[in-house]
């Protein structure tokens, strides 16, 4: 036997043993990668399931949020990947020229005080621990009349009434369910 062929059993019996240690790698590594994916589902799905969106300790941070909404005289917000928009007695800004972002075909694109608006309104709903997809206010007299903020929720149509003028009642015509919080607050989810 020559020396190359010695050299050339040895190369593939080194590059056999090489590809069987990638390949325990490879899978070990998508075994981790499996297991950290079933954790994080878990936990998320605890925290669904304990979350409870009617605790009587949300009714404060909301009526702080909708007063500071109300405070900078915004009537409107929108915030969603495909259009970011808010309405206010100073103007109405909107990331999209389109109809359906916002309720103006008037909306100007945000320029610094558009910007402020909407940051403000953002920093206060992560104040208030919730993400809002829309806020719409009333308000009579620098008062708020009634408030709805429809939240971010993956298998649900929920939102947040404030309804102080009166107990509220739905407006749906599918079933919903209304919880009634402290402070006016009421919660209302209409499912899938």
């Amino acid at each position: 036997m020559s020396i190359y062929s010695g050299f050339k059993s040895v190369s593939i019996h080194i590059i056999k043993v090489m590809g069987q240690i990638l390949l325990e790698i490879m899978r070990a590594l998508l075994k981790l990668i499996l297991f950290v994916a079933a954790v994080w589902v878990l936990i998320v799905l605890c925290i669904w399931i304990t979350a409870d969106s009617t605790n009587p300790g949300m009714s404060p941070l909301l009526t702080e949020l909708v007063t500071t909404v109300n405070e900078h005289r915004i009537t409107y917000y929108h915030n969603q990947d495909w259009c970011k928009s808010i309405e206010s007695e100073t103007g109405n800004y909107a990331d999209k020229p389109s109809s359906t972002c916002g309720s103006d075909d008037e909306n100007k694109p945000f320029d610094a005080h558009g910007t402020q608006l909407f940051t403000l309104v953002s920093d206060a709903a992560k104040k208030a621990q919730i993400t809002p997809i829309r806020i719409d206010i009333q308000s009579e007299h620098g008062r708020v009349t009634f408030a709805r903020i429809n939240l971010s929720c993956f298998l649900c149509y929920a939102s947040y009434i404030y309804s102080p003028q009166k107990p509220y009642v739905t407006q749906e015509r599918k079933p919903t369910d209304v919880r009634d919080m402290t402070g006016d607050w009421y919660y209302e989810n209409t499912g899938i």
